[in-house]
């Protein structure tokens, strides 16, 4: 009896010993537990600065001793943060915009938990060690979504986050679309963020309004200076027009006549290639000028050119030097289908409008130190049915003037080509085109006559060619179509040709020339883009455009049959 008293007497003291010295000076052992439940761990006595065996009852407790040897070093814990409830009095302060902490490992077992991700304002799993965390930490998905995802509202308002602890995606914006390459900055109800922005989860995000700046607004207003710079640019010229020369072919009717009389006004010295005495006449009788000079030129003689080449050193004196070779000359011989054509009607197209190019080309290229200006035409690039030889012909001078365009960089030596549309010029004549037909009909052999009929003939050319442009060109293509193709092309012909002149005369005199020049209406609204689109897309329009409603004698007839 009297030993069980001094038992009982020797635990009570101790329990109150324990009790004493639990603040503010550290933990001593204390423990409810029956003596066969007791679990040594160690633990820091702060009075005595030494090491004692503890318990499972409060958290001054460690697995092994080198662990609270490690937070002491580098002072995560002290007698200042030491409580019998918790390390860090945060732990019970929520906090949706601190950063995310694992803790220090204080628990034989991790824990999973749920933190606020401010970058993406979403809630995200982590695994908490158990000791020494913040606030931003929730037991499950839903305590964390309705606490900081604004389903009932932030309980405090925001604070400002340490940006050197809060990582965020790169170039993301709560995960919802890009930031266009900003700087992320923080934000919060005592920090604002820059215009343009809004504070959107404790990040700077750009607004809506700002987002349809850089998508739609941005690339219109890029393009406007860009046509604005280039427009000014182009105004630039080479000047002392006088002390230049230019040599053209072609000249005996449309834009090469129109262009000899234009640069002859404005001080070039002009060297006017005609084909026929005809038209060295007749130019020469328009623009009396001295410093106009005519020759005849043919285009498929070698000794032609030579011979002009001749005549041009002979007339330029020192001061004057050969500036520019424009290559005008060109036909359009025959007209009508492939299985109507031969290889001579390919030749002949040939040897004037890309053999002819390349021919004056070399042998001036040596003389011209300045530029090299070629007349194409959409057909270049667009090819049409009906029209094989020129199309051929015109594919083939673009790709050489492309080629030497390259070659003459280093020689400073500009290479500019011309693409007009359909302009009024001999080319596109009714009674020429009409002829065009009839040339290449009168030869075609019986049996390839009875093959298509003369009805297919008539609607080639004949019946339906006198058609005469009237009102709106544009109205007439898209609402009243075309029969055929040579109705279409006269249709659509246009007699303004200082469309083709200005740009002729631009690429002469401007200190920076394009490469490219798209002459008319119907080029650039029209057979330019219609270039661009994929070949079905090009093939469908261009059956609508030219709508053909007489078809071959041979197919007409299995038609009925069928």
């Amino acid at each position: 009896m009297i030993i069980s008293i001094l038992i009982l007497a020797m635990f009570s003291i101790n329990g109150i010993i324990c009790q004493m010295n639990q603040f503010p000076n550290g933990f001593m052992m204390y423990s409810s537990y029956p003596a066969n439940q007791y679990n040594p761990n160690f633990n820091r006595d702060y009075n005595q600065d030494q090491n004692r065996f503890g318990n499972q009852e409060n958290f001054n407790q460690f697995n092994w001793k080198q662990q609270y040897q490690n937070l002491s070093e580098s002072r995560q814990i002290g007698t200042h943060t030491m409580s019998n409830q918790n390390w860090n009095q945060q732990d019970n302060q929520k906090d949706c915009t601190a950063p995310r902490t694992r803790g220090d490992f204080c628990q034989n077992e991790q824990k999973l938990m749920f933190y606020y991700d401010l970058a993406r304002k979403v809630c995200q799993p982590f695994m908490y060690n158990g000791c020494n965390g913040n606030g931003n930490r929730f037991s499950s998905a839903v305590e964390c979504k309705e606490y900081c995802a604004g389903e009932k509202g932030l309980v405090q308002p925001l604070k400002d986050v340490p940006q050197e602890n809060t990582q965020i995606m790169k170039n993301t914006c709560q995960g919802e679309y890009d930031t266009m390459h900003l700087t992320v900055q923080r934000c919060s109800y005592s920090q604002e963020c820059s215009m343009g922005h809004e504070c959107q989860g404790g990040i700077c995000c750009p607004t809506r309004k700002m987002i349809y700046l850089y998508v739609f607004l941005l690339p219109v207003v890029l393009s406007i200076l860009y046509i604005i710079t280039r427009f000014l640019w182009e105004l630039l010229t080479v000047g002392d027009l006088s002390s230049k020369a230019v040599f053209i072919t072609g000249c005996d009717t449309g834009f090469g006549r129109e262009l000899a009389k234009k640069c002859a006004k404005n001080g070039f010295t002009v060297f006017a290639g005609c084909l026929t005495s005809e038209g060295e006449k007749s130019l020469k009788e328009e623009c009396p000028l001295s410093i106009l000079h005519t020759l005849p030129l043919d285009v498929t003689s070698e000794e032609s050119i030579q011979e002009a080449k001749k005549y041009v050193e002979s007339v330029l004196s020192g001061s004057v030097k050969l500036w520019a070779v424009v290559n005008n000359a060109g036909i359009f011989s025959c007209y009508g289908p492939d299985d109507w054509l031969n290889i001579e009607d390919y030749k002949l197209s040939l040897e004037v409008n890309t053999l002819g190019v390349i021919r004056v080309t070399q042998k001036f290229l040596k003389a011209s130190k300045g530029r090299i200006v070629t007349v194409t035409s959409v057909n270049g690039r667009l090819s049409s049915p009906a029209a094989g030889p020129y199309v051929v012909a015109k594919f083939g001078t673009e790709a050489y003037m492309d080629s030497i365009r390259q070659e003459l960089y280093h020689f400073d030596v500009k290479c500019s080509i011309l693409e007009p549309g359909i302009f009024r010029t001999p080319l596109i004549n009714e009674q020429a085109m009409l002829d065009r037909v009839n040339k290449v009909w009168s030869r075609l052999d019986e049996e390839t006559k009875a093959e298509y009929g003369e009805n297919f003939k008539d609607y080639c050319g004949l019946k339906h060619i006198a058609f005469v442009c009237r009102g709106n060109r544009f109205h007439q293509i898209f609402f009243s179509v075309g029969k055929t193709w040579n109705k279409t092309y006269i249709s659509m012909s246009s007699t303004n040709f200082h469309h083709v002149v200005d740009n002729y005369y631009h690429a002469l005199t401007a200190k920076y020339p394009r490469h490219r020049y798209y002459c008319g209406w119907d080029a650039k609204f029209l057979f330019v883009p219609l270039s661009l689109l994929p070949t079905w897309w090009v093939d469908f329009i261009i059956r609508k455009i030219a709508k053909q409603e007489v078809v071959p004698a041979c197919l007409e007839a299995k038609l009925k049959k069928q």
